[in-house]
């Protein structure tokens, strides 16, 4: 019995030295986090490549996040929230209907769910790559707004928003001049994911890429099933 009760005592022993030593590894690597203590994945060693492009990323996050005033939090806590763009959202759906009809309409709406899904349900759970503000020591991030998630590559603030910009400027181009400035707003409001702390650069970067790739992809199906349209009336 004896024997028995000192092995089982060895064993908590060494269980427990071992947590100590995991939790010591990962606050040295800036993970603070409790539940992100718990739940991180086994380590897993990266290419150097990958080594050097994340270093850079982190780097570019840390100049960008901690450039900051009140003011300007206040910008983009309006900037980065659904609601406060619902009256462009109403005259966008009023100038799409003008122009394009109610399939107009529904082509855009299906653009932004496309960019979203992508982004949000299958790329993110894929890449599984954390918010620097879930992951990072707090006192190290200015954080404003909120967030969805644990992960954040890519980011679907700027899927959403640069695929948006790009159908409406490859739609429009011609006949509205300011179609270009959708891509602005775009760019500002994904940079105010990275100045809320909840995004990092490449995170916003590859979700400008795929959502002008989805834009585009978008605008070939919508002017195909035009002329399939246009076709089968005539």
């Amino acid at each position: 019995m004896d024997a028995a009760r000192k092995d089982r005592q060895n064993k908590k022993k060494k269980a427990r030295s071992t947590k100590t030593l995991a939790r010591h590894f990962l606050s040295v690597m800036g993970i603070t986090n409790q539940y992100m203590m718990h739940e991180m994945p086994s380590i897993q060693f990266k290419p150097l490549i990958l080594t050097i492009v994340d270093s850079l990323d982190r780097a570019l996050f840390f100049v960008l996040n901690q450039w900051h005033h009140f003011t300007i939090d206040l910008f983009f806590i309006l900037v980065t929230s659904a609601f406060f763009w619902i009256p462009l959202y109403v005259l966008l759906i009023w100038l799409i209907k003008k122009e394009l009809g109610w399939n107009g309409v529904i082509c855009f709406i299906l653009t932004i769910i496309i960019a979203d899904q992508c982004s949000a349900t299958w790329l993110k759970p894929f890449f599984a790559r954390y918010r620097p503000c879930c992951i990072l020591p707090t006192i190290e991030i200015h954080l404003v707004g909120t967030y969805k998630g644990l992960y954040g590559f890519p980011s679907s603030h700027a899927s959403n928003t640069y695929a948006f910009a790009m159908l409406f400027w490859r739609i429009f181009k011609e006949k509205y001049k300011f179609s270009y400035l959708f891509f602005i707003w775009a760019t500002i409001v994904s940079y105010g994911r990275i100045y809320g702390g909840v995004h990092y650069p490449l995170d916003v970067f590859a979700g400008a890429l795929l959502g002008c790739c989805i834009g585009q992809l978008m605008h070939v199906v919508y002017r195909k099933a035009c002329k399939s349209i246009d076709t089968k009336t005539k």
